[in-house]
């Protein structure tokens, strides 16, 4: 890990303390070590010393002004506790190549980097530094997080975007954080949105009894509630919902274009609209019609997806969120370069079931 070259925070980042942020950066470290490396002020945020609980904003620089101290450090502490940042050969789907970057297509249930209760199973990013010949994330001349610019949710498929060197890396997030990229998904959703097209605008932030579960609150409500002065952790989120079909008015087929890009962003903006995605097992709604007894009602062969019986839900592998386009200024060449992802066959499979029920939305 080039050290030397410079940490951008991204925006779902933004609030954290930087303590907490280097312990995500550098996962070999703990966190109490690396607050003690902070003392030693050798870590600087937009050139100047920082302290642990300097709360970063998006967009910010975080170097190592010292990386052969850093360097010792981490050598000590890997002979104590092995990275979890190694290589794991697996076979990738490669959209495009060339010597700066990599874009691929991202199946869904594999999740993207090593993190917390996620030791035993491997991890996108870790195919990627087998692909690319990279020993160990903490190696010299590796880009941050090897590479990693944007993240996609484990049961969420499509594009993603890693980067093969320190500059080009610090180019496409800074994209992702001025919001310059273009980002499109599709998603079927469980329940019909009450207007064919809606901008749905809120602040997210981390649910306060669950951490793996993230929450919102409408524009309006918080600044009655706040006023001016809106919590550190609320992240501003933006999607719009465009609906292309519904299904015996009782899915939707939408496309979601982001102008903001916050973790869970599309699901819990699909949940507060009383349309979670299909299969979201965080952010699922609790209907008294279970999907297998719908699939009956309507007539339809559930085929290959799993029903055990008529009145249990239709047993999908995750939500139904598809990554399709993404498009940005390549970091070297300054050209616009736009990517697309086909969907995933259990995503076709659903839809082939409920094609017999397709119509246009809000024309009977």
């Amino acid at each position: 890990m080039n050290v030397s070259v410079p940490f951008i925070v991204d925006e779902e980042q933004s609030g954290q303390r930087l303590d907490i942020w280097l312990t995500a950066q550098w996962p070999a470290l703990s966190r109490s070590v690396i607050q003690k490396y902070i003392l030693s002020k050798d870590i600087y945020v937009n050139d100047k010393p920082a302290q642990a609980s300097t709360l970063l904003k998006a967009g910010d620089e975080v170097i190592c002004k010292n990386p052969d101290s850093f360097n010792s450090l981490l050598e000590h502490a890997l002979t104590q506790k092995p990275s979890l940042w190694q290589p794991e050969n697996m076979e990738l789907d490669i959209v495009f190549e060339d010597d700066y970057l990599l874009v691929i297509n991202k199946p869904p249930g594999i999740i993207i980097h090593p993190g917390a209760g996620r030791q035993q199973e491997k991890t996108l990013i870790q195919g990627v530094m087998a692909y690319l010949g990279i020993g160990s994330s903490l190696q010299p001349d590796v880009p941050p997080r090897c590479g990693l610019v944007h993240r996609l949710d484990k049961d969420t498929s499509g594009v993603i975007v890693i980067a093969k060197d320190g500059l080009t890396h610090k180019d496409l997030t800074q994209q992702f954080h001025q919001r310059t990229t273009y980002r499109e998904y599709v998603a079927l959703l469980d329940g019909c949105l009450s207007q064919p097209a809606i901008r749905y605008e809120s602040y997210l932030y981390r649910c306060p009894t669950s951490r793996t579960r993230y929450t919102s609150m409408e524009i309006d409500e918080a600044k009655k509630t706040y006023n001016a002065s809106l919590p550190a952790y609320f992240h501003y989120a933006c999607s719009q919902f465009v609906q292309k079909v519904s299904f015996a008015k009782r899915f939707d087929l939408c496309t979601i274009k982001l102008s903001t890009g916050r973790t869970h962003q599309i699901r819990v903006h699909a949940q507060h609209l009383k349309t979670p995605v299909l299969g979201d097992k965080t952010y699922k709604r609790h209907r008294k019609c279970r999907y297998g007894a719908f699939l009956k009602e309507m007539g339809l062969s559930s085929g290959s997806l799993s029903t055990s019986t008529d009145t249990q839900p239709l047993q999908l592998s995750g939500q139904l969120l598809h990554a399709r386009y993404l498009g940005f200024k390549h970091p070297h060449h300054k050209t616009h370069l736009t990517f697309s992802s086909p969907l995933p066959d259990e995503f076709k499979t659903v839809l082939k079931t409920l094609y017999p029920y397709a119509h246009s939305p809000h024309r009977d």
